[in-house]
């Protein structure tokens, strides 16, 4: 969809190029560049969040590791380094038991390790995290993520060329 207002309100009609605001839009996509160490608003971070514990939020500051991503001609995230992204989800899985007695963080680091998953191209895995963080979700009344968990597994079956499936789950 491309929705135009025309600044000029004596003109009839505006003129629109359409590949050029294409090739401007995806230029201006691919100079973003995330640190993938924000925080999300309500998720608010604890300092000492890697002694756990419940009450306590999984603070994506404390990852040792480089989570950034810049997006491609395709619009597709790439990590800055693969290598050190594998290391930030293999961090992510050990703080799974510290977690333990908290759903939402539980779940919120399934959904984090899916995302990471899908960026290094490891679909069948990113699936795995990103059901296990729906599941987990389903059982708590956060369904704001869990909606979130839905689209991030809707978008690593695009990943896979499976548009129906991805289609059926953004419809």
């Amino acid at each position: 969809m491309y929705d135009v207002s025309c600044v000029n309100k004596q003109v009839k009609g505006c003129e629109i190029h359409l590949e050029e605001e294409k090739q401007f839009a995806l230029e201006w996509v691919k100079s973003i560049r995330f640190s993938g160490t924000r925080s999300e608003g309500d998720e608010a971070v604890a300092n000492d969040s890697l002694k756990g514990g419940l009450n306590k939020r999984m603070d994506m500051s404390a990852i040792p590791f480089n989570l950034g991503f810049y997006f491609d001609e395709n619009l597709r995230e790439v990590p800055l380094s693969k290598a050190e992204m594998m290391k930030g989800i293999e961090f992510l899985k050990k703080q799974i038991p510290i977690f333990q007695n908290d759903k939402n963080e539980v779940a919120k680091i399934y959904g984090l390790m899916g995302v990471y998953l899908r960026i290094v191209k490891e679909l069948e895995e990113s699936k795995k995290y990103l059901r296990l963080a729906i599941q987990t979700y389903e059982s708590t009344s956060n369904d704001n993520s869990l909606f979130v968990n839905k689209l991030r597994l809707a978008h690593t079956y695009q990943w896979q060329k499976d548009f129906y499936t991805s289609n059926q789950m953004f419809k």
